[in-house]
């Protein structure tokens, strides 16, 4: 049976304080539903597409827009995030790696990275 990736996201451990950064957010209604069962986290999105940056904002969610592949860095400090999400995002991305270590540096000692994909031949894995 297919996990619903809402129930996935309420059962991350967060505690009060915790810093969240969702990439390639898709679906605003999954950020509005982590923001509303997280009402003390920071939550961050990188978001490539401009159209859904103010419906993100006005859900008290730190948006911003850009594109991670192709060598650019995740605009954080390092070691900030408790929990970095990558919800069917990583199939979009060319140099997987490279996001996957940006990921990785972005995320404090012990982080969760949260990579859910429905479809991993779309990407090459089998």
């Amino acid at each position: 049976m297919m996990t619903n990736v809402l129930e996935i996201l309420e059962a991350l451990p967060l505690k009060k304080g915790s810093f969240v950064l969702h990439i390639g957010t898709g679906l605003t209604s999954v950020m509005e539903n982590l923001r509303k069962n997280n009402p003390d986290s920071i939550i961050y999105a990188i978001e490539s597409n401009k159209d859904k940056l103010a419906t993100l904002n006005n859900k008290n969610i730190k948006a911003i827009h850009k594109n991670i592949d192709h060598g650019n860095t995740i605009p954080h400090k390092k070691s900030l995030f408790d929990v970095v999400v990558l919800h069917h995002t990583l199939r979009n991305i060319i140099y997987r790696e490279s996001v996957l270590l940006e990921c990785a540096r972005v995320l404090k000692p012990g982080g969760l990275l949260l990579v859910i994909e429905s479809n991993s031949q779309s990407w090459g894995v089998e």
